[in-house]
């Protein structure tokens, strides 16, 4: 009693190929196996007349490579802790979004106290921070599979 994502294999597929068939056997499973916080948790799987199944949790929210977009077009060397909080308030974001803007995690003004310190390519020091942190939360979930002998082949935004 819960709404899911579901992945499915569909009857023709999994029919006309028993070895596709297989693997999205396989890959329901092992999916399954990994605890970890980001990793979305698989719920159930398994097969209805041919088609092929597995249920997980429904993350609602924006897909990573559509944030980063976002923010890369804005004018970042302005962007201090509040205003990236704002600018990613409207979804479901990943935890250091709004957990860096709350520690204030962010380089501190220059002299004029009116703008972030910035690189040369205009971005200021909180948003490589937290596209960082974002990364380095992908490459955890990624180290974890990786320990319980799991390599993810498609990983996407």
């Amino acid at each position: 009693n819960r709404t899911v994502a579901l992945k499915v294999l569909p009857a023709m597929i999994a029919s006309a190929s028993p070895a596709v068939a297989l693997r999205f056997r396989r890959e329901a499973s092992a999916a399954a196996r990994l605890h970890h916080t980001n990793i979305v948790p698989i719920y159930d799987f398994g097969q209805s007349a041919d088609a092929y199944y597995y249920a997980m949790e429904l993350v609602e929210g924006v897909a990573l490579d559509a944030v980063i977009k976002r923010l890369s077009g804005r004018d970042a060397a302005h962007l201090t802790p509040n205003s990236l909080r704002e600018l990613l308030s409207c979804s479901t974001m990943l935890s250091i979004s709004s957990t860096a803007a709350a520690n204030n995690d962010a380089p501190n003004p220059d002299s004029s106290g009116s703008r972030m310190l910035s690189s040369s390519s205009g971005k200021s020091g909180i948003y490589f921070r937290v596209v960082a942190q974002w990364i380095a939360e992908v490459a955890e979930a990624l180290h974890h599979a990786h320990e319980q002998g799991i390599i993810h082949r498609d990983v996407k935004p």
